[in-house]
């Protein structure tokens, strides 16, 4: 389309790969963030059993159990006493990096507005095409590396929990109360549900892109 025709010089370039950085990293983190707190998701997706004799023991079904974890790893309940202690460490490390996720998402958000909204007063119509160029880029290349990650979940799986919690507290006996509660087909979910809600949200960046062209020339 031709109002999409622009051309780049090297640091237009550049101010394009920062955006597409920026855009990816923002929208995967919102929608991370989303995914934690989707008690509804983690209780629907469990397998719904506990390991023999845990439910009777503590007088708690399935679905209390998540409802227990979930909580715990938002900041909103107290660890779990059905737990084993690498269990409960390895949800403490998570709770953590739930906290961290809580400041990251503003922090990445006012980033984004603040990468377009300067730029944007003095070369409105060249930063929103650019915008809606990164946004369609961004879903390209997260699309790639979805489809990657779906042929190599388990490698891809690992290597994440490898990065986040490299002193290994990660690893569970087959009939722990989290590999029971979470198999690996929950994270399949649970990643394409994330990677969805991703795209769904550079959609709106490039709506909110062609909306900028449209109020630009609509001023000007």
């Amino acid at each position: 389309m031709r109002f999409m025709q622009v051309k780049l010089t090297q640091r237009g370039a550049l101010y394009l790969v920062l955006l597409v950085i920026v855009m990816l990293l923002s929208s995967m983190l919102l929608s991370l963030f989303m995914q934690v707190y989707d008690t509804g998701f983690a209780v629907e997706g469990s397998s719904g059993r506990l390991p023999d004799g845990v439910g009777s023991k503590h007088g708690i079904t399935p679905d209390q159990a998540v409802n227990s974890i979930m909580a715990f790893i938002q900041g909103r309940g107290q660890k779990p006493i059905f737990l084993t202690t690498v269990e409960a460490s390895h949800l403490a490390d998570v709770r953590l990096l739930v906290a961290v996720l809580k400041i990251a998402v503003p922090l990445t958000l006012l980033f984004s507005i603040a990468l377009v909204a300067k730029p944007y007063m003095s070369y409105g119509r060249i930063v929103s095409k650019i915008m809606l160029i990164a946004a369609g880029a961004s879903v390209l290349l997260l699309l790639e590396l979805a489809a990657f990650a779906w042929i190599n979940f388990s490698f891809v799986f690992r290597s994440f929990h490898l990065l986040l919690f490299p002193q290994g507290n990660f690893a569970f006996p087959a009939d722990s109360v989290l590999i029971t509660l979470f198999p690996e087909s929950f994270f399949m979910q649970a990643a394409l549900a994330v990677i969805v809600r991703a795209i769904l949200l550079l959609a709106g960046y490039a709506l909110f892109g062609f909306m900028m062209i449209k109020g630009w020339d609509t001023k000007h």
